[in-house]
């Protein structure tokens, strides 16, 4: 009969059990791997807001409701700045036929202005509307382009966006990054596919939606200019430690329905863009905050030992795509639209020292807004 030394038995037994569960890694956060929250709020990662550069938007009406040949229909027309703006179109074809999209340029007041395109970013139309979305951003924050065009009087921008025809009910969205050396005018224009972007131009035809009269003020009739970046930090980054629990960021998320503006600039609420010029008739803010580029810098540490995932989490149970700059590497999201999780962007072992992590993202054409980044150590 074998017997057995119990206490020898229980020791190597309590010492492999030991050794297995020191072995035992808690996974890490893969892109895309979705996190239960639940419909609870969370506390509020209270961070500064500054409103920057300019960004010239176009998305009013989002459905082009007719084109006519010979003519333009014109979609959006300003006297634009110099310097650096973030171009941001987003419309859908509701024609009943096919149609193509253009950008013209010219100078505010003689002379010559050189608009440069400095990043691009279109979309394939499709009827896959989050999805245009979220190409777009892919395709933008990569870019890295030096495209000057020396304008004298109505001249094409890009060739790139009509050579992208829409059938009907198809969306598109473009973003470009350009810089002017002087003030300049530009049309964003909608013609039949099979006519040229500058034929007959600029013999306008306007659209009576929200409000236009049906004028050819190219000026002051169409909106919008925005302040179209948002810095979501302070001067020296701002602080996060796992140990203080799940943050949550809103973006695009107004402090509630009787104030949708940015005046209250709270570091808890997220404003809507404000315009930077005196527009009248058609808005002052841009609901949702598209085009509007985000950057924040955090300084993070773990004193509790736990990674840090950052996440995407909408807020209204509709659809959330597009495509985030997370440190130097370009990562696609969604499309997504449960509010009882948040998806993760990335990943972070972190010491009990601190150090800076970044990441760039923009409300993405077609997807809903408001949206919170979540800070979820595990």
């Amino acid at each position: 009969m074998v017997r057995y030394n119990r206490k020898w038995f229980l020791s190597a037994f309590l010492s492999l059990c030991l050794v297995l569960m020191s072995s035992i890694q808690v996974a890490e956060a893969a892109v895309g791997d979705a996190y239960w929250l639940g419909s609870g709020d969370y506390t509020n990662h209270d961070i500064s807001r500054t409103n920057s550069a300019q960004l010239l938007y176009s998305n009013n009406p989002e459905n082009v409701p007719a084109v006519y040949a010979g003519k333009q229909t014109l979609l959006f027309g300003k006297v634009c700045p110099s310097g650096s703006s973030r171009i941001f179109l987003a419309h859908t074809n509701s024609t009943g036929q096919s149609i193509k999209l253009g950008i013209v340029v010219a100078p505010y007041s003689g002379g010559s202005v050189t608009v440069t395109i400095s990043k691009r970013g279109i979309a394939d139309p499709s009827t896959d509307y989050p999805n245009v979305g979220k190409q777009a951003e892919q395709r933008w924050f990569p870019s890295a382009i030096s495209e000057p065009v020396t304008a004298t009087t109505y001249t094409q921008l890009d060739s790139s966006l009509p050579a992208k025809t829409l059938t009907n009910s198809q969306n598109i969205n473009a973003i470009y990054d350009v810089s002017a050396n002087a003030q300049f005018r530009m049309w964003i224009v909608a013609v039949p596919s099979s006519q040229s972007i500058l034929t007959g131009f600029p013999n306008f035809y306007w659209p009576t939606e929200s409000g236009r009269d049906g004028s050819s003020d190219e000026d002051f009739k169409a909106k919008g200019i925005f302040r179209g970046e948002r810095m979501m930090s302070n001067s020296s980054y701002y602080a996060y430690d796992t140990a203080q629990g799940i943050r949550r960021i809103r973006i695009g998320h107004f402090f509630d329905s009787d104030s949708t503006n940015d005046t209250l600039n709270t570091s808890s609420w997220d404003g809507w863009m404000p315009t930077t010029v005196g527009e009248t008739g058609i808005g002052e803010f841009l609901p949702g905050n598209y085009g509007a580029l985000y950057r924040f810098e955090l300084r993070v540490k773990s004193t509790d030992g736990r990674r840090l995932a950052v996440l995407i989490r909408p807020r209204c149970n509709n659809t959330v795509a597009g495509a985030a700059n997370m440190g130097g590497s370009i990562v696609g999201y969604g499309p997504y639209s449960s509010i009882n999780y948040g998806y993760v962007l990335s990943e972070h072992t972190l010491g009990s020292s601190e150090t800076v992590i970044w990441f760039n993202l923009m409300p993405a054409a077609n997807s809903f807004l408001p949206q919170e980044i979540i800070l979820y150590p595990y």
